[in-house]
């Protein structure tokens, strides 16, 4: 029997939203001594939408982390601005100052996630007294996981700080002074498989200490998670049964217990619902979806496959719906993807060939000129995958023609 492959090519993108309210800024809070910041988001959607308006950003003084929405941009401080367009950011750095901000996800074990961020970067040409020509100096740029955020109630209390010893960084920083001219391009990209769940990117943007302005422009970036785990089971199911499904890794990678196993549509799950494996049973035709969440059981997110229903509920006979008399048609069954066997009968008529197949000739009834048009009945016995037997069948109008011999 097929299995199913969720093959660990599939990608799931998302691009990276920005978006900046142009008001004055709020004191976000007295008690970390920030002043003049504020918290501004904007949803970040699946890549291949249709392009999506920004509206409702969050604009307050204090939120928490707990009411940050999933797949947001968040700015927690520094001058910030939209770019030439939605998707991207401009970092401006002011002489002695930094910006900070996060990106919250769903950062799941079982996946590879790799954050695409491409960067121009502004410096500051400086020229010493004795200096013939001048030298570019640089600002800095890091992102970051953020694995572990205890303590954190707040977005603002999210900083480089929280970076702990296994969480990964990507940085962009050139040591000045250079002979490289002041602007410059770069993709940062921030890989890391995760060995428990988390949601947290956290970046930070510094002068340096620069007594001149510099900036970051942050473009079209994304984020892609490749799945590490694949579903083991079969693709189709009969309606009322069972079946066990589990999950495989890629060689060399292991999850540790528990994955939490959910389903949608026609499809309940018989038992525990977490653990190596599932059992699921199907319990309509339109059969369903699926799927594990390595984090949690609420809310769940996770890597999914569809599960069709073997049925033949929707096998037809297509051909014409009438023929002249002592013509010959071609009849077959449609939507016939389930069926096993079938046995072709006829009222008003004869089978040339093909009783036993998926296509069948049947000749209609002789009629006389003048006579009343007649009607030809066919039939067809269907097995389908599950064993289960049922027959169908098609009227067929008989017209009777004028050149039709007198009987």
């Amino acid at each position: 029997m097929k299995k199913i492959k969720l093959a660990a090519t599939l990608l799931s993108v998302l691009s990276i939203l920005s978006c900046v309210k142009n008001e004055n800024m709020d004191k976000l809070d007295s008690n970390l001594n920030q002043t003049k910041t504020s918290l501004k988001a904007a949803n970040i959607p699946t890549s291949g939408g249709s392009a999506q308006s920004l509206s409702g950003f969050i604009d307050n003084k204090q939120i928490t982390l707990d009411a940050m929405k999933a797949n947001i941009f968040y700015v927690s401080s520094g001058n910030m601005s939209n770019g030439k367009n939605d998707t991207s950011v401009n970092i401006n750095l002011d002489p002695y100052t930094h910006a900070n901000g996060v990106i919250k996800g769903d950062f799941q074990r079982g996946n590879e996630y790799t954050i695409s961020i491409p960067l121009d970067i502004v410096g500051i040409d400086k020229k010493s007294f004795l200096a013939v020509s001048s030298k570019s100096y640089f600002p800095e740029i890091k992102f970051f996981t953020l694995k572990d955020i205890s303590g954190a109630t707040l977005v603002s209390n999210i900083s480089e700080l929280n970076k702990g010893s296994e969480d990964i960084q990507t940085r962009w920083y050139r040591q000045g002074p250079l002979d490289i001219n002041r602007q410059q391009s770069a993709t940062l990209t921030l890989k890391f498989t995760p060995d428990k769940c988390f949601k947290y990117i956290g970046f930070t943007a510094a002068s340096n200490g620069f007594d001149e302005k510099t900036s970051i422009h942050i473009k079209h970036s994304k984020i892609t998670a490749t799945p590490l785990m694949l579903l083991d089971g079969e693709p189709e199911m009969c309606l009322g049964s069972t079946q066990s499904i589990s999950y495989k890794t890629k060689s060399g990678y292991t999850i540790n217990e528990p994955v939490y196993w959910y389903v949608k549509g026609d499809l309940e799950i018989v038992g525990n619902s977490h653990g190596p494996n599932v059992t699921i049973k199907s319990t309509g035709s339109n059969g369903g979806t699926v799927g594990y969440n390595s984090c949690s059981n609420n809310n769940p997110k996770g890597i999914e496959s569809k599960i069709t229903t073997r049925s033949t509920e929707n096998v037809e006979i297509s051909g014409n719906t009438f023929v002249f008399s002592g013509n010959s048609s071609q009849y077959n069954l449609y939507n016939a993807k389930d069926v096993v066997s079938q046995s072709w009968s006829v009222s008003g008529g004869r089978i040339i060939s093909g009783k036993n197949s998926n296509s069948v000739e049947i000749e209609a009834g002789s009629f006389p000129a003048g006579a009343r048009d007649g009607l030809m009945i066919i039939s067809c016995t269907i097995t389908d995958k599950c064993g289960t037997s049922k027959t169908i069948s098609k009227n067929i109008k008989i017209k009777a023609c004028s050149d039709c011999p007198n009987i």
